[in-house]
């Protein structure tokens, strides 16, 4: 014979935010932001939230941004390209032969030029350069 449950026990039971304990949490609150449209262009498709500070951790309202798929994307790369993390860095004729003649790990060499390990791999292997000796 299966038991029958008091009602208002178990887990799933007074949780929301009319139980008289409900705190809401930076989680609840931050996704409690309308994402009607995109702050920047005003479009109503592919939205998403966007961290201000870049940390995801940070959920306070003040720090999401409602942003379209397009501008989140463009918000990173231009943010990346200040700070050395976008693919844009061009390496010149002389520092590609001082890498290839570096006898240092491809991560050090890597962090120096602001390139990933992978560049450095196919400079060394003459995959990238070619017209270089």
């Amino acid at each position: 014979m299966a038991r029958k449950m008091n009602p208002g026990s178990g887990n799933a039971q007074g949780t929301g935010p009319s139980h008289h304990s409900y705190k809401p949490t930076a989680k609840s609150r931050y996704r409690d932001i309308p994402m009607i449209e995109c702050s920047r262009c005003g479009s109503k498709e592919n939205l998403c939230r966007h961290h201000i500070d870049r940390n995801r951790l940070n959920n306070t309202p003040s720090n999401i941004e409602i942003l379209c798929r397009s501008c989140h994307s463009k918000e990173h790369k231009l943010h990346d390209s200040f700070n050395g993390k976008s693919g844009t860095v061009k390496l010149t004729d002389s520092q590609v032969l001082l890498i290839r003649e570096d006898i240092r790990s491809y991560r050090l060499i890597a962090e120096e030029y602001r390139v990933t390990k992978t560049t450095i791999s196919r400079i060394k292997r003459r995959k990238f350069w070619k017209h270089l000796p």
